[in-house]
């Protein structure tokens, strides 16, 4: 049942209703529950408890948004996931909730909430009362734990159930309640707030502004229990609060007595331990809720012993002014209201906004405009893309410091947009950077580079986006552009480059008619889609070009890296064409020959350099004679000027750029050495060996150093990349030591030795055994009984037919079992990298074996000196075949978890053809005339080479850093249910 009317009158509150409720004729409104969850391990517990509710009869649907890795949410009836592919912020995950909510109310907690049985009975009696917006108290269990006691007092001591009903200036979206009406008056909640602090002050704030009084109604009771339960998880989360209270203090200056020295980074940073301690007593003192020893607990002890949640409390707020301080550090561009906070959205046009989940599932684009003075133009393109009919973009204007009121008019006229203010002129390529760092700071998947001289059609981005998905290969993306002035008329926006000059050649109309995308060398940045991962890798614009030319430069570098690169002729765009620098003025002259000095010196070496030096002095040369023919030497001097200074930017150190640096993505993806997740990208790989197509993410293991493909590959994905020429499944010619019965080749020598002096005999299982070549030479060595195991056809066969091995089965290792205690030793050269569940296969290796028995196992060490000189053209990474890469550490560390003791480490083979195999990846790289190319490779399987780089070889051996390692290791006596 729904409780009436209750007793506002007890407080002398009586309901304001500027806004009429809208209920859709009923006497009881259906609720819309909205929960943001990233796979938290107590959302089962908030489901059970809305479940539970008294007035559960009223509630349409239970709308969770977020990740569930755990399946802790189990979908259908009234509960629905929304699962949103990646991490969002709290604001992102509550807008996705509300655009799908059907509800006449709408209901938010938390994941870590667990709502009292009576909560939304409560709620919903406020809101028939006539209060639009409500908010309920908040409980927690101040005697579990000191640091979560200390968080949530400090948080919420403002919201506790025994505190007086009555309107407040904000709530916390952790109990808050509030009608359709209003929720649409309002607007979204701001997604520039990371993760979960400040964005529900600034909503509410808002929703106060538009006349919904916020009503706090106590008896509407959440209990608490967040997973912060240390201090280092309490101090990052009141660091973060800082950081953005500080924004909401200053976007609301009318709204907030903000005193003078929270307003200063010296003062604040300064007073910042008498403020913790002065907030830190009033919280302990002035409440009256704590000195009745209302929360239980903790807080009912004596009042000496409360005191000990005094240190918790002061360092809270220490943290939350040294956060705070931090922002005012970085300058307007990171507190200023009015420059790079995003406005709330008006009623009449939510631009950019989706209008249902499903539209919000879209990928995020962030539409980046670099403005330098043109007003009326950069009015003119913000109003083309309010018909932009794709569902989930936002705007990021950046002001190159404009002249002309630019940025105050964007302020006034576009509200929604976020605008930063840059203090001088930085240029494109800067001001480009800035939008794709805050677009990977929110997560968006896509930026899109559009010139303020541009006019875009409806269409636009939904093609756009539509090719871009379709082709995850592709780093960057272009429409075709036509003139503003004459549409008919196609501007050559993409092309073609010489090879041997650079040159670029655009496209023809008539050559990409009716295609809907074409392959090309280059792109031009006047509208431009770009993944922002893709920016992230390759560091985004090159800071030096102030314009022009840094479009090429980044086409360049794509192809180089392995990306591809789009041009979709059936979309279009208007241009006006150079609107900022004027056609062909002085300035133009000095900007393009700045930028095509650094562009062709940045992208040439060698003959290549002189060939295109040459032909650029003579264009130069030819220019410069027309020029001063038709009396424009003012425009002669700038381009001269234009390549001095491009020479002297070109021999000075490429500045810091905060893409570069910017934080690469977290994975998901378990550790498949460790099992730990939360490894960061560490660079794309490709088949080098058999230059069969694809791109593949290696993430690095924070915690054990492993390598790993990340997203893992299916067998069926892998088995293209296991060819017929695939080395190990051949005969390899037998040397005449060979012939005489002994072990072929020096390297095989020294395998077999090394088995030799750890044992002489016994029962020997080979695990992907090739070819069976090492199983002919151990049973030339030693006394062995040998058996092997090997997947591919081909190898078998030679192994059988060849080496008359019979014990070799042909299967995966998934495939086979062997009885507990069965072989003396089992060998895994170079194996281990190949397997894509490495612990659960080295665990069954560890049954196999016979108390005592030995494993030994080589791998491509990964913190080998050849991995760190030849970074991504070393031989060890082998992508896709090798699934994981190790190093010594995260080998032994795999090694002991399973339950072996390592004996010894020891470099027998492969390091020299990992060496040699290593460089002529990287002459292939290179931009060497091929007659060249083929002379040095041929050179790297000559004696001589082998004998130059001997002293090499044989010192990072000494040091252990040698590519590859044999690690020797013993299988410990098996404890009573291993």
């Amino acid at each position: 049942m729904i409780t009436g009317d209750h007793d506002m009158e007890r407080n002398g509150i009586v309901p304001e209703r500027e806004m009429p409720l809208e209920f859709t004729g009923v006497s009881v409104p259906t609720v819309s529950i909205v929960i943001p969850s990233l796979n938290a391990s107590t959302i089962s517990q908030t489901l059970a408890a809305i479940a539970a509710q008294s007035s559960w009869e009223y509630v349409l649907e239970v709308l969770v948004v977020g990740l569930d890795a755990a399946g802790l949410i189990h979908a259908g009836g009234k509960v629905r996931l929304i699962d949103t592919g990646r991490p969002v912020s709290a604001a992102a995950a509550r807008n996705l909730g509300v655009a799908a909510a059907r509800g006449d109310v709408i209901a938010f907690t938390d994941a870590d909430g667990v709502p009292d049985g009576l909560w939304l009975e409560y709620l919903l009696a406020a809101h028939q009362a006539g209060w639009q917006v409500v908010g309920g108290a908040i409980s927690f269990n101040a005697g579990a734990r000191y640091w979560t006691c200390v968080d949530n007092l400090s948080m919420f001591h403002e919201f506790l159930p025994s505190t007086a009903a009555g309107i407040r200036p904000y709530l916390p979206t952790l109990n808050l309640s509030l009608t359709r009406a209003a929720a649409q008056a309002v607007g979204p909640f701001d997604e520039s707030f990371p993760g979960a602090a400040g964005e529900d002050i600034d909503y509410t704030i808002r929703l106060r502004q538009r006349g919904c009084p916020l009503y706090f109604e106590p008896r509407a009771l959440v209990h608490h229990e967040p997973a912060r339960h240390s201090l280092d998880r309490v101090m990052g989360h009141w660091w973060r609060s800082g950081r953005s209270m500080i924004r909401v203090r200053l976007r609301y200056a009318g709204e907030y007595h903000t005193p003078w020295f929270l307003r200063h980074t010296w003062s604040l940073r300064l007073l910042a331990p008498a403020i913790a301690t002065v907030v830190s007593a009033r919280i302990l003192l002035g409440r009256q809720s704590i000195r009745r020893n209302d929360l239980g607990g903790f807080l009912q002890l004596p009042t000496a012993v409360r005191w000990q949640l005094f240190p918790g409390i002061w360092l809270t707020k220490l943290l939350w002014c040294l956060g705070a301080a931090q922002v005012l550090a970085e300058g307007d561009a990171a507190a200023a209201p009015d420059t790079t906070e995003t406005r709330s959205i008006p009623q009449a046009r939510r631009v950019g906004r989706p209008a249902s989940a499903a539209a919000l599932l879209q990928p995020g684009v962030i539409i980046g405009i670099l403005t330098w003075n043109r007003r009326e133009d950069t009015l003119a393109c913000l109003k083309s893309l309010e018909l932009l009919t794709y569902p989930n973009y936002h705007i990021m204007v950046v002001d190159n410091a404009s002249t002309d009121g630019t940025a105050e008019v964007v302020a006034q006229a576009f509200p929604q947009v976020k605008i930063i203010r840059n203090r001088a002129n930085l240029g494109f390529a800067t001001g480009s950077n800035q939008v794709a760092q805050w677009a990977l700071q929110q997560g968006y998947p896509y930026v899109f580079f559009l010139n303020n001289d541009t006019l875009v059609y409806p269409d636009l981005l939904d093609h756009l986006v539509a090719v871009a998905e379709a082709h995850p290969d592709v780093g960057l993306l272009g429409p075709e552009v036509r003139y503003a002035a004459a549409p008919s008329r196609v501007w050559p926006a993409a092309g073609y480059r010489q090879p041997l000059t650079l040159e670029a050649t655009p496209v023809r109309p008539v050559d990409v008619a009716g295609q809907a995308q074409v392959d090309v060398d280059y792109l031009l940045g006047c509208a431009l889609l770009a993944r922002t991962d893709f920016l992230r890798r390759l560091g985004g614009f090159d800071p030096r070009y102030f314009v022009y030319y840094e479009d090429h430069d980044l086409s360049l570098r794509a192809q180089a890296a392995g990306y591809r690169l789009l041009y979709a002729p059936q979309t279009y765009l208007l241009h006006k064409v150079q609107a900022s620098t004027g056609t062909d003025s002085p300035q133009h002259r000095y900007l393009l020959a700045r930028s095509s000095l650094l562009y062709y010196l940045g992208h040439t070496r060698g003959w290549r350099r002189c060939s295109v030096a040459a032909w650029r002095l003579a264009s130069a040369v030819k220019q410069t004679t027309r020029l001063l023919v038709q009396g424009r030497a003012a425009a002669a001097q700038a381009m001269w000027r234009g390549l001095r200074e491009g020479w002297t930017s070109y021999k000075s150190p490429l500045p810091d750029d905060p893409i570069r640096q910017s934080k690469a993505p977290v994975s998901t993806t378990p550790c498949p050495a460790c099992g730990t997740t939360g490894g960061e990208f560490y660079m794309e790989g490709y088949d080098r060996l058999h230059s069969i197509p694809g791109r593949f993410d290696l993430t690095r293991c924070q915690a054990c150093d492993a390598t790993f493909i990340d997203p893992p590959l299916q067998p069926e994905q892998l088995k293209p990349y296991y060819p017929d020429t695939y080395l190990p499944f051949h005969l390899h010619r037998r040397s005449l030591l060979a012939r005489l019965g002994w072990p072929f080749g020096f390297e095989m020598a020294r395998r077999c030795h090394f088995v030799r002096q750890l044992r002489r005999g016994g029962t020997l299982l080979d695990i992907g055994s090739a070819n069976g070549a090492f199983l002919w030479a151990i049973q030339k060595w030693g006394s062995w009984h040998v058996q092997g195991v090997e997947p591919d056809a081909q190898a078998v066969n030679v192994a059988r037919q060849v080496y008359a091995l019979e014990n070799i089965v042909q299967a995966y290792l998934n495939d086979v079992d062997y009885a507990p205690g069965t072989f003396d030793m089992i060998t895994l050269w170079d194996v281990l990298e190949h397997l894509d569940q490495p612990m659960e296969q080295l665990r069954r290796i560890h049954r196999w074996l016979k108390p005592g028995g030995l494993l030994l196992m080589s791998i491509p060490d990964g913190s080998s000196w050849d991995a760190k000189l030849f970074r991504t053209y070393w031989m060890g990474w082998d992508v896709p075949r090798h699934l994981v890469n190790y190093s010594t550490h995260s080998a032994t560390l795999m090694l002991e978890r399973a339950g072996f003791q390592i004996m010894r480490r020891a470099y027998l083979t492969g390091s020299h053809y990992t060496f040699t195999q290593s460089l002529r990846f990287l002459l292939d790289s290179l931009p060497l005339p091929e007659r060249l190319t083929n002379l040095l490779t041929q050179w790297t399987y000559s004696r001589w080479f082998r004998v130059l780089f001997f002293p090499y070889f044989m010192i990072s051996e000494w040091a252990g850093q040698a590519s590859v390692v044999t690690l020797a290791a013993r299988s410990l006596q098996q404890e009573e249910g291993a």
